[in-house]
């Protein structure tokens, strides 16, 4: 994975990085239009649907005789995962946006960062996940 997304951060510094212009009618591009309310219904129902953890507690729930109180753990773990990740999306989206819109200021210098931290990043998670690879086959 980490090797894609090395590739995929040199090809788009290769296009003309994340300012260049969009050639494609119809795509939402980045800072033209994002649609918000569609990241937040999404992040929404994907925080509503309860983790392998609210299974458990169901389960143990129903062994103590106490249905109530697991059904109710499982409905306030999954409002408060719904709430989390729908801030974490308008955040994101928010933050694009307004870094976006600073960034039309100097798009070749912004260019250049978005660059470096992507290859970075993505270099980062290879050799994490090459050292990983290597400590569990038994390479030392």
């Amino acid at each position: 994975m980490g090797v894609f997304l090395t590739i995929k951060a040199i090809r788009d510094l290769a296009k003309g990085g994340m300012l260049a212009e969009a050639t494609c009618e119809g795509h939402l591009m980045p800072g033209k239009g994002d649609d918000l309310r569609r990241v937040l219904t999404v992040s929404m129902i994907t925080g509503l649907v309860p983790c392998p953890g609210a299974a458990v507690i169901l389960a143990f729930s129903i062994g103590q005789n106490v249905l109530w109180a697991g059904v109710a753990a499982i409905v306030a773990m999954a409002v408060g995962m719904g709430i989390t990740t729908t801030l974490f999306a308008w955040a994101a989206v928010a933050l694009r946006s307004a870094t976006l819109h600073l960034s039309n200021a100097n798009k070749m210098v912004f260019n250049w960062v978005y660059a470096i931290l992507s290859i970075c990043g993505a270099a980062g998670i290879a050799l994490f996940g090459a050292a990983l690879f290597m400590s569990s086959s038994g390479w030392h």
